[in-house]
Order: structure tokens, then sequence, then C-alpha cells
């Protein structure tokens, strides 16, 4: 087996593209599988041809470097192509959530000056009205027309005839290296859409050469190599599927399977089937596993002997159970967002079980890590809780349309807002965040985007949103509603409502009704670790819960 520093040396990685990345990889391992999706299965060499006939075609269309197109594409082989594609012409990739509703696409797609959207399927008059809405609000003009369309499958599921044109036209590689041009490592790769505490969704900018050097020094945590093969249920539109995922095995020349869904049965079914070896996921998807484990079926599983958990807390509960039903020795802990290029800080696949999943690892090579005090900002001695702040290759460039980053010191340091630990031996602890974003089943969810939401609806007065904890998704959303005097508010009503125009997992869990929020009498903003507090307090007896609980999101 070819060892990571035989197929790549590290220290290069910073310096190319994606593009470039691929072809090495083409040329080092032509007729290596590297992608799977189903029945669908592409070469490095394969996917080397097919992403330089969709690129050429992209061309013949009048997409140049630097322009954007907005990707809300499902885990599939075409996803991949249209991400190499993309890279190769130096076309920055805004990734969006297949699942958005009308209205959150649309936002993504004005926000970022998309000139095309690429889907599924065709895009209904929903996203029509919405598209030429955010148009005019961003620019005070604009049509909805003026933005592109590509679909990937027709109305009947099969393949479109404009998008199955593209993918047959002949390679240029000429055109490519024109449109490419001076196409370098520190250009901007993806931008990905994070919620902002204050305001509206926030596009973070992430560079080719980062997002490859991450990914390898990620995947080197891990201990992958050439004869590696990751199953990926995370959403490719998610740093840790577009970065970790993609990249690592591309960086390390080994294979990538994608899943569509998550599902804890079919995961195990492919692991046995595929003889996997490695998977990623959030606390959320290990504990759905190990009750899919213990309940049945017996599954050969000893093939799966490393991977990644990252977005939330691994308890010591979850850790025995990983190590009883699904038996990973090597499984890492790791600590990051879309600003950092995906990883911060990763533990390492050779240590003990409780350093390797009880903390969240050491900063990976070329990550600076500081643990400040926030009231004074001095450095927080060993052992000290304080706020992380990181300097590196690895910050990325920025948010599109909004300079400067609020986050980013004059001395280079990023600010992240969570609050960690830093132990004897070096290794960090994430205690908690100062900002008010939870995680419900590892994606951020930033509580005034569902807050704007639900004060929309008529009856409803005020409104504050926080995160409770929750056993299968590590948090969930609990809405505190003050009803405007002498009007009735029905929970369920809120929860459509939310449904209606946010992705399912920002739509709370609870719905309260109270009548008043509780207020800091200097500052009379809302105390929602008041309201943190009286949720689980509420939670604690069944009687409270049932009462309390509107189903499941």
């Amino acid at each position: 087996m070819s060892s990571p520093a035989q197929i790549m040396a590290s220290p290069s990685l910073g310096d190319m593209t994606v593009g470039e990345a691929l072809a090495m990889a083409a040329s080092a391992r032509p007729d290596a599988p590297y992608i799977t999706a189903g029945s669908a299965e592409l070469s490095f060499a394969e996917l080397w041809q097919s992403s330089g006939r969709l690129a050429t075609g992209l061309v013949e269309l009048g997409l140049r470097k630097g322009d954007h197109v907005t990707t809300a594409v499902t885990n599939r082989i075409e996803w991949v192509v249209i991400a190499f594609a993309l890279a190769r012409l130096g076309v920055v990739n805004v990734l969006a959530n297949p699942r958005y509703r009308a209205g959150e696409l649309a936002y993504l797609v004005a926000h970022s000056r998309s000139r095309f959207v690429i889907s599924d399927r065709a895009l209904d008059t929903d996203f029509d009205s919405a598209l030429t809405h955010e148009l005019m609000v961003l620019g005070g003009s604009g049509s909805a027309s003026g933005v592109d369309r590509l679909q990937v499958e027709s109305a009947h599921g099969r393949p479109d005839p404009r998008w199955k044109a593209l993918l047959e036209t002949p390679v240029d590689t000429s055109a490519i290296a024109s449109v490419a041009g001076t196409l370098n490592a520190d250009d901007v790769l993806y931008i990905l859409y994070t919620s902002g505490t204050t305001g509206r969704p926030k596009g973070s900018m992430t560079r080719h050469g980062a997002a490859l050097l991450n990914a390898f020094n990620s995947g080197e945590r891990m201990g992958f190599d050439s004869g590696d093969r990751l199953l990926c249920y995370l959403t490719m539109t998610h740093c840790f599927g577009a970065v970790n995922a993609l990249l690592n095995t591309l960086t390390h020349q080994c294979r990538l399977d994608i899943l569509n869904e998550f599902d804890p049965g079919v995961v195990l079914d492919l692991i046995e089937e595929r003889q996997i070896t490695a998977i990623y996921g959030v606390p959320t998807h290990f504990t759905m596993l190990c009750d899919a484990a213990a309940q049945g079926p017996a599954r050969d599983l000893h093939t799966l002997v490393k991977g990644c958990c990252g977005g939330g807390e691994i308890t010591p509960e979850l850790q025995a159970a990983i190590a009883a039903h699904l038996g990973i020795e090597s499984l890492t802990h790791a600590y990051g967002m879309s600003e950092s290029t995906a990883i911060i800080s990763q533990s390492l696949h050779s240590w003990p079980r409780e350093r390797r999943l009880g903390t969240a690892g050491l900063p990976l090579p070329g990550v600076e890590v500081r643990i400040t005090d926030p009231e004074t900002g001095m450095e927080c001695p060993t052992g000290s809780a304080g706020e992380i702040a990181i300097r590196g290759f690895n910050v990325h460039a920025g948010y599109f349309m909004l300079d400067p980053d609020p986050s980013l010191r004059e001395d280079g340091w990023w600010e992240t807002g969570d609050i960690g630990v830093r132990g004897p031996d070096g290794a960090i602890t994430i205690r908690g965040r100062s900002k008010d974003m939870y995680k419900t089943g590892g994606f951020n969810v930033y509580p005034v985007e569902v807050e704007t939401c639900l004060a929309r609806h008529p009856a409803v007065g005020d409104v504050a949103v926080v995160g409770v904890p929750d056993r299968r998704k590590q948090e969930v959303g609990a809405a505190f509603v003050v009803p405007v005097p002498e009007t009735t508010v029905d929970p369920e009503e809120l929860r459509a409502l939310a449904r209606s125009e946010l992705v399912g997992y920002k739509v709370p869990e609870y719905v309260f009704l109270v009548e008043e929020l509780p207020r800091s009498s200097a500052t009379l903003k809302v105390q929602k670790h008041v309201l943190r507090e009286r949720a689980r307090s509420l939670l604690e007896t069944a009687h409270s819960a049932a009462s309390a609980r509107i189903g499941s999101s």
C-alpha cells in the first residue's frame, strides 16, 4: 500500500488548485475507482474526462473565471462532476443545501450574484418570485430571468436534454485553460453560506489551496492511505462533505462512496457489502448507527476502522457504544467550521480512546489556536476556559460582500465565538459557544433566523429561540412565544410556518407560550440563559414534554 507521503507531499498542496490535484491523481492512478454513487462509478481518469466535457460546455455557455454558480444538487455523481468542472474553470461554486425552501435558495443565488443555478430538477414559480424579490431588495432592480438555470433531471426523472448535451460536449483543453487563465491556489473555490447571529446568512469564501491542504492534513490524522474507502452520507454542500470527504480522498487518491440520504440500516449494510474502511459523521449519526447495530441484524463491520466525528461532544456513553456496536478502533474527533476551511483541530488515530474521542485534538499543522479571556483579552492559562481564536492558512478569505470581516482582528487572529480549554498535553476541549448558535444533527442553527420567520405570524408579539439538549440530535430548538394581546397562537401553525420557509432542521422542536420574555434590566436584551434553563425544567417531566412537544422536525 502506498503511504500518504508517497502519494502526495502535503507542503505542495497549499500551492495547488483542485483541478491540478485531480490531474495528478488521474495521471498517477487513472483506472483506480474514485467516486461511487448508487450504481454510478467514476475512476480518476473518467472524472477528469467528464469534468472536462462539462467545463467545456459551460465555457460555451459563457462562464468565465470568477463567475459564480449556485449548486443545489443532492449527493449524486453529477454533483462531483459539477464541482470539479467549476473548479477547473476557476468558477466559484456557491454551495446550497438542496433541501432549502424557495426563499432560502433565492437569497443565496441573489446575494452571491450567481450567473447560473444548477438544481436536480426545474425550479418552480415560487423560486422565481422569491428570486425577483431578493434581487430587488439586494440590488434595487433585477429579474429572475437574468439568472440562467440548469437542471440535472427532467420533470420525469430522466436526464434533462440540455444537461445531457453539456455532458457530451467534446473536451477542449485550450478553451478550459484560456478561461481559467491565471487561476491559482489563493483563488476562491467555494462560497459556503452560514447563518449569522445578527442578520441574514453570510457567504464564507474557501480557497483552493487551503481546502486541499486542510483536507489532506485531516486525512493524515485519521491514518488514510490509497487503500481506504470512505462512505459519506453528509451533504456534499457542507464543508464536511465538500472539503473533508471530497478532497481528503482526492489527495490520498482513495475511494469515496456518497450516499444521498442517511439511513442507519442502509449505512451499516453498505459498510458490510462494500468493505468500507472509514465514515464521517456527527454525534447524532453515530448514536443512530449504534442503535441500529444493537437492534440487529448482525453485520460484519470488521473493515470499518477509521473516520472522524465532528460537530459536537462525544459523551463517554456514546464512546462506549461506538466501541461496543461499531468497533471503530481509530475514530477521531475534530473541531472546525466553514470559516476555518473545515478543520481547526483533530485528534490522532493512534491515541487512546479517552483522549482521541474525549478531546478535539491538536491544531492541524499550519494552524495556530489561542484561548483568551473574553473580558481582558489575555491568554488563558492551561485548564482555563476562554474564547477560541485561530490564525493560519485555513482562515477563510472573508465573507462575500462583507468587508471588513467582523471576526478578523488586525493581527490576523480570527475569533470563532466558541469557548474551549487547552489541556496540559495541548489537546483542546470545546466547552460551548459564546454565541446563541446551537447544533442540531450536526447543522448550525442561528436563532435569529428562526425568530425572524416566526415573528411574521400575525399573532406573535415576541419570540425567542434557544437550543436544548436532545439525545439523538445533540440539541433541538425551543421557541418561547409571547402572543399578541387578545389573540390565540396555535403552536402547530408556527411550526408549519417555519417548515414553509426554512429547511427542516431549523424548525423548532418545542413551542412554549409565555406571557413575557425575561430581559436584563440594563440592556433589555432577552436572557437566553434563563430560557434555556426554563426549557430544561419544563422538559424534565414526561407531562411537560408531552404537552410542549409538537411532533418531530
